[in-house]
């Protein structure tokens, strides 16, 4: 039943899915007409912005945002990519010969498979399998982001930073710029191997957790200042991005430029925050 209601859901208009989905996230509709949260901020952009700014598909693709790197910021921050593909078919043939390596597609996002060590023809075969049905996915159909449709369709390779037991810490900052200021927001995410991740929040400052209990070391709070340098020059001219990074051995990774989180039903943040940073996100007035 619960399969039946799902895909009767996706032929919804996405303005009444989006509508339905934020009520079931914060129990209440989001107010388009005069948005003041950081959660409705990114419906609203949805709604305009992603259907109107064609260098948003250019973003979101996680294959040719990496040439939009290399020029700005350059090449050292990329994580090294082994392979693209084209389709799963031209894909099958390697998937034997993979090892420490993380599968991804281009086109969406919460859709990865890492791969510590050679897989079995099993292991082949369940990838394989994931692969195609990626393939087949129109990631803006989801949660209504339509500026995913528009990319082409490819599957990456990249190099495995870290490994299963010791993976990479997640930074990401969201940045906002408003009237020549910068305004930001930090999430750093430490994962652990059959434990749940542990995150804290910065807000606007290194020293402090606005939330949780995660300490940045002196030599952390350089790297986070040099990931935040970055970040600024990556937002371009954009009022509101997320820059997300990898950290592991000292060391800092591009992950992905993120322009709707969560597609905007993100709840994690709290009612306050929530507030504040809708308050340094000025929406462009032709929206």
């Amino acid at each position: 039943m619960n399969v039946v209601v799902s895909s009767l859901f996706k032929t919804v208009p996405w303005y009444f899915r989006d509508m339905i989905q934020y009520r079931r996230a914060f129990g209440h509709f989001p107010n388009l007409s005069n948005p003041q949260k950081f959660s409705e901020k990114i419906i609203k952009r949805k709604r305009t912005q992603c259907f109107n700014e064609h260098a948003y598909s250019n973003f979101a693709d996680k294959f040719k945002v990496r040439n939009y790197v290399c020029a700005v910021i350059g090449a050292d921050y990329l994580v090294p990519l082994l392979e693209v593909y084209s389709s799963a078919e031209s894909f099958r043939g390697d998937i034997l010969n993979l090892n420490r390596a993380v599968i991804k597609p281009n086109h969406g996002s919460g859709m990865i498979i890492f791969v510590n060590d050679y897989p079995t023809h099993e292991g082949c075969r369940q990838i394989l399998k994931q692969v195609k049905r990626w393939m087949n996915v129109d990631f803006s159909n989801i949660s209504c982001e339509y500026h995913y449709r528009n990319i082409s369709r490819k599957i990456m390779v990249e190099r495995m930073i870290g490994d299963i037991d010791n993976p990479p810490v997640d930074y990401k900052f969201h940045i906002f710029k408003q009237r020549g200021e910068v305004f930001f927001v930090l999430q750093v995410i430490e994962r652990y191997r059959q434990k749940n991740p542990v995150s804290s929040t910065f807000v606007n400052n290194f020293d402090t957790a606005y939330k949780g209990e995660y300490r940045l070391s002196e030599e952390n709070k350089k790297i986070a200042a040099e990931a935040l340098s970055n970040s600024i020059k990556l937002s371009y001219n954009m009022e509101y991005s997320r820059i997300d990074w990898l950290v592991h051995d000292g060391a800092l990774y591009f992950s992905e430029i993120t322009l709707t989180p969560a597609a905007g039903y993100v709840t994690g943040f709290g009612e306050e925050l929530d507030v504040l940073m809708g308050q340094h996100w000025q929406l462009p007035q032709k929206i």
